[in-house]
């Protein structure tokens, strides 16, 4: 969506109405928070005209189709010489199907055909590690919270830095208006930040749609349930403890693999979506297969 463009005093039927009576549409979703309209396409002409829009209802719109959810992209780095993107993708050896490899400079960009990306990949031999990428959370830049973008904002314009409203110039101490801390709202330190992209990383790797409401509860109610770190006990000598006395350093803990943790937090927003859906809802089906269906699981018979 351009700048300025905004659905906000667009009724829904209106809206809907514009794009139902288009030969091969099936189905209209109108999301006046994200200020998103989607149109499900039954034949590939009718997803080209739908994709040559370019004014909805009166207002400028930018279309494309979806992003793919069986896909996922990481990248790698330190990656030298001149390789083309071909070379490159031929050179690749992955537990994951590797889609495409695109040169970025020193780094090299590579869409995988599964939701969640491998740890590392080997490239001519090098074993690369693979940074996935996360998707930022949806934050309003005209006030600052989560959840929508400034198009479809209703409240008055505030401060990213403070959250009060006043003149651009004008100096202010930072004060994040989701946590109170003492940093601007888009710092991405700030705990509310990082629940909030667990959140979109959930939703963005999630097989079927989620409810972000839904999400976002399962996230908060995992972190209450995690326990606080234990406060740090120095282990510098005192000027009457002899050096001798230190304690043993404990043994490192085994590393955790992160996509253990990530298939947990999923399975979690999973059963907290299959509390919101009644029992006809085919969803409700597709939920408790993919719980059934995890690892370690235990079978019927």
């Amino acid at each position: 969506m351009p700048p300025g463009g905004s659905f906000s005093g667009s009724p829904r039927l209106t809206l809907a109405a514009a794009l139902a009576k288009r030969p091969g549409v099936l189905a209209v979703r109108v999301n006046h928070r994200r200020n998103i309209v989607a149109a499900d396409a039954s034949t590939p002409t009718c997803l080209s005209e739908l994709l040559a829009i370019r004014e909805l209802g009166g207002v400028p719109v930018t279309v494309r189709e979806p992003a793919d959810r069986r896909s996922s992209t990481g990248f790698v780095y330190g990656v030298d010489g001149d390789l083309t993107n071909a070379e490159l993708l031929a050179g690749i050896t992955s537990a994951v199907p590797v889609l495409s490899a695109t040169r970025e400079g020193a780094s090299v960009k590579l869409r995988f055909a599964d939701p969640l990306p491998p740890e590392r990949v080997v490239l001519l031999g090098l074993q690369l590690r693979v940074r996935p990428v996360r998707p930022r959370p949806r934050q309003c830049q005209q006030c600052g919270r989560f959840g929508h973008v400034a198009e479809a904002c209703q409240r008055k314009g505030a401060c990213i830095r403070c959250g009060r409203q006043h003149l651009q110039a004008e100096s202010c101490k930072p004060r994040c208006i989701n946590c109170g801390g003492a940093h601007a709202a888009d710092t991405p330190t700030c705990p509310r930040w990082q629940e909030e992209r667990r959140v979109a990383t959930f939703m963005a790797v999630s097989p079927a749609p989620l409810s972000r409401r839904a999400v976002k509860a399962a996230v908060r109610e995992e972190s209450r349930e995690r326990p606080s770190p234990a406060p740090r006990r120095s282990l510098l000598p005192t000027a009457s403890s002899p050096r001798s006395s230190l304690p043993a350093a404990p043994p490192a803990a085994p590393a955790e693999d992160p996509r253990d943790t990530l298939i947990t937090n999923l399975l979690a927003a999973l059963q907290a979506v299959i509390q919101f859906l009644p029992e006809e809802h085919p969803l409700r089906a597709t939920c408790l297969q993919a719980i059934g269906a995890r690892p370690g699981a235990p079978r019927s018979e």
